[in-house]
């Protein structure tokens, strides 16, 4: 054989070979650039709890960088009732000042805020009377889950469950702050 037709043929399969490479990490590069885009617009489902002297709430945020699309919420109990509204659990007729929102998909920007529950004292309601309300409220919202499946734009699923537990703990609190003051004043 020509040693030329040999030097041909060793080029030949070398730029096959470095065609295959090539093709070989551009592929690897498109993925790796995929799952960063995926990353890079993942919501992050955060809900925060507060029960300040004036105010009760229940904040459902998205603190990540990509939309929240909203699928499923849900309330669970402790001994295992489930509901999509929290009105359900509450103990007799939800009172004036008491709001809270239902649905069954949503999407939430990012940044963006709902308020799943949350309870002032009205006007025509005396001190008494509002903070019997919100004791039986927090007694009542500290034996709850909040269970929340959500999806990035992608369709990946996130499920994201907060118990209450916080309620509870304040709820013990103030009893006792009560009973405490009903043994002082008699």
């Amino acid at each position: 054989m020509n040693i030329e037709i040999i030097l041909t043929m060793i080029t030949a399969f070398t730029a096959v070979i470095v065609g295959a490479v090539s093709i070989y990490f551009t592929l690897k590069s498109i993925r790796q650039q995929h799952i960063h885009n995926q990353n890079s617009v993942m919501p992050i489902c955060n809900i925060r709890l507060s029960a300040i002297s004036s105010k009760t709430t229940i904040i459902m945020h998205n603190v990540g960088t990509g939309p929240m699309l909203i699928k499923k919420l849900m309330y669970l109990s402790d001994d295992g009732q489930e509901s999509r509204n929290i009105k359900s659990f509450m103990l007799g007729k939800v009172p004036s000042g008491c709001t809270t929102q239902s649905f069954d998909s949503l999407d939430v920007g990012v940044g963006e805020e709902i308020r799943l529950l949350q309870y002032k004292q009205p006007d025509d309601v005396s001190d008494e009377d509002y903070q019997t309300y919100r004791l039986q409220l927090l007694k009542c919202l500290g034996l709850l889950s909040i269970y929340v499946e959500y999806e990035d734009i992608y369709g990946n699923p996130v499920k994201h469950k907060k118990e209450l537990k916080f309620f509870d703990n304040v709820y013990k609190k103030k009893a006792k702050i009560q009973m405490n003051d009903k043994i002082t004043n008699d």
